[in-house]
């Protein structure tokens, strides 16, 4: 359970002002709200995203912020963010983890359109939801719809769902 407390006095312990560079967020685990908000880092992120901080031998603030909590991780592990936020450092947000099963869970992750539903996409031009699956190696067309629940049903109905 999160207690914003617990968590910033165990990451105090960590040098050069960790905390003061650390902002609370509202993006949340989707699907874990008891685990709080993302902890953006503000200070200087790397060409991938990730909070540069180095930390016993490790550059990466989710990194600092993983062995600050929990304690150290097993050598050929990596820290995964179960929030998808690379600037997120807080540590009830991070696993360490296999990358094949990181890579594992981000290609489910990406596999699902931002609209939520399967098969419903936003059309960026004209702010319609587009309609449209694959169903027998062919391309089926179910129509553009100003209400995403609307698209949503539809797709389920002509899908057979």
């Amino acid at each position: 359970m999160f207690d914003l407390e617990e968590v910033i006095d165990k990451l105090s312990v960590l040098p050069r002002g960790f905390v003061t560079n650390l902002v609370v967020g509202f993006t949340w685990v989707t699907d874990k709200p008891e685990l709080g908000p993302c902890f953006l880092w503000t200070r200087s992120l790397g060409n991938t995203k990730y909070g540069n901080y180095w930390y016993n031998d490790k550059n990466g603030a989710h990194k600092a912020a993983y062995i600050a909590f929990y304690g150290p991780y097993e050598t050929g592990l990596v820290i995964d963010h179960l929030c998808n936020n690379r600037s997120c450092v807080n540590p009830l947000h991070l696993r360490a983890t296999t990358q094949s099963e990181n890579l594992r869970r981000r290609r489910k992750l990406s596999s699902i359109p931002s609209s939520g539903c399967i098969g419903v996409t936003r059309d960026r031009i004209t702010g319609t939801w587009f309609a449209q699956f694959n169903q027998n190696g062919r391309s089926v067309f179910v129509g553009r719809f100003d209400d995403l629940e609307e698209a949503c049903a539809k797709v389920k109905e002509v899908r057979g769902y």
